[in-house]
């Protein structure tokens, strides 16, 4: 699960802070925690800081490669995809590592063709 480090602790200004700080995102992992238990899931907290700017198929961290709010095109590899998807994969990685060549591709990232 993502997990956002340090959330209490930033200042957005007034209203920033009044909508982020009553987030219940400690509610929702206590949730996930407590279904897991029951059906022998771990549910890990991770932090997502800058997982959607390294590619997730070559590992690529170039800043410029975030084009977008949204969008992540790779320069090495020519990965186009959703930031948050490939961010997203970038945490599964480092989570569940797929084993040695096997692809494990949701379907949400795809390479541009030239």
């Amino acid at each position: 699960m993502s997990w956002p480090e340090d959330v209490r602790e930033s200042d957005w200004g007034k209203t920033g802070n009044k909508k982020l700080h009553s987030w219940a995102f400690d509610r929702i992992y206590q949730y996930l925690e407590y279904k897991g238990e029951i059906r022998g899931v771990e549910v890990l907290k991770e932090n997502e800081w800058d997982t959607s700017k390294t590619c997730s198929h070559c590992g690529d961290d170039t800043k410029s490669n975030r084009v977008e709010r949204g969008l992540y095109v790779c320069s090495s590899c020519e990965l186009v995809a959703n930031a948050d998807c490939n961010g997203a994969e970038n945490m599964r990685q480092k989570i569940t590592p797929s084993p040695h060549g096997e692809d494990r591709s949701n379907g949400c990232v795809v390479v541009r063709e030239t």
